[in-house]
């Protein structure tokens, strides 16, 4: 058996001048985008053929450190992610990419447990790339992929019963902010579906029970089921949040559970924490305008609606709509953050 470094010395005495250069620039891309170059070392390496990046890609495996190997994997993952809405299959091909990478990095030694937390949350990211543009079926090969690997990995089983919600708002329920506009003949199958995620989240929960994700996506999927329980589940969501997104979300639905029940006031106080949450976001202006608006209160609905339209921020960073699409993008800062962190 040839050994390793013996290997990487037969291939690159094998390959063509050209062909030692590319692997030399994308090693080069998958640093700069490390160094926190990402937006430019994404457009760049979505210029590269496909067979220029598969041979590349191939002799970096022989060649490159684990930090490089992993740099770009994330980097064809970002890549991915930019293009599955308007070219799937490059998508998919990118991701293929992203995986055997980091197989490859963890399989050197001594890197399989350093690099196990890291593979697992990609994992997570990629189940919501998937989702998020809707190709279900992708999802759930991937997400099967993943637990194949990572049995008892909680996140992946969050990952499939957003994925159910995802189905059902795509294909039952046309408003499924308010739970309406299904046919009685849909009611049964929207239930049985929405039962189906809760069993995901309580796995999840049977393995982390201070899993903040599958607390807050049980608690929206009782919210729309009117089920008594969700206001526990969303309190539960709050208390074990590692991040502002959940909490955001999660004030949100509980702002909502209070409306639907005509405690405005109530409603009122959940909003507002969630804008202290997401000051950023508009959602919370406008639902705090709304149950203004209910309790008479006209002025401070209006500058409430005002406050909301001046925000600068753009609607697709605001967790509500990624919460609708089941796109994860606190996972996918936590992975840049893992990749340009000092080593």
């Amino acid at each position: 058996m040839i050994r390793r470094g013996a290997a990487a010395l037969v291939v690159m005495a094998l390959a063509s001048p050209a062909r030692a250069q590319n692997v030399e620039l994308y090693l080069a891309l998958a640093r700069e985008y490390a160094a926190g170059q990402g937006d430019d070392a994404t457009a760049r390496l979505a210029k590269w053929r496909q067979d220029d990046l598969t041979a590349a890609a191939t002799t970096a495996a022989l060649t490159a450190s684990p930090r490089d190997l992993v740099a770009a994997a994330i980097l064809h993952t970002e890549l991915a992610n930019s293009i599955i809405d308007t070219d799937p299959d490059s998508a998919r091909f990118h991701l293929n990419k992203a995986q055997a990478s980091l197989s490859v990095a963890s399989a050197r030694i001594g890197q399989r447990q350093r690099l196990e937390p890291l593979v697992r949350r990609w994992f997570r990211f990629v189940a919501s790339v998937y989702t998020s543009a809707e190709l279900l079926p992708q999802a759930s090969e991937h997400v099967q992929r993943g637990l194949d690997r990572f049995p008892e990995d909680a996140g992946l089983h969050v990952a499939r019963g957003i994925m159910v919600e995802v189905a059902v708002r795509k294909n039952l329920v046309p408003d499924w902010r308010r739970g309406t506009g299904y046919s009685a003949n849909n009611r049964s199958r929207v239930e049985e579906a929405m039962k189906t995620a809760t069993n995901h989240y309580l796995r999840a929960l049977s393995i982390d029970g201070h899993n903040a994700e599958a607390h807050l996506h049980m608690g929206w999927v009782r919210f729309f089921l009117a089920d008594a329980r969700a206001k526990d589940d969303l309190a539960a969501a709050i208390r074990d949040a590692q991040d502002d997104s959940v909490r955001y979300l999660a004030y949100m639905f509980l702002g909502g559970l209070a409306e639907r029940e005509n405690r405005l006031v109530d409603a009122l106080r959940e909003y507002e924490h969630a804008r202290t949450a997401g000051p950023d976001f508009q959602t919370p202006y406008v639902a705090l305008s709304r149950v203004e608006q209910a309790l008479g209160h006209d002025g401070r609905a209006r500058q409430l609606a005002l406050a909301g339209l001046q925000l600068e921020k753009i609607a697709a960073d605001d967790p509500w709509w990624d919460h609708r699409i089941g796109f994860d993008r606190e996972s996918l800062y936590w992975l840049r953050d893992q990749v340009r962190r000092p080593q």
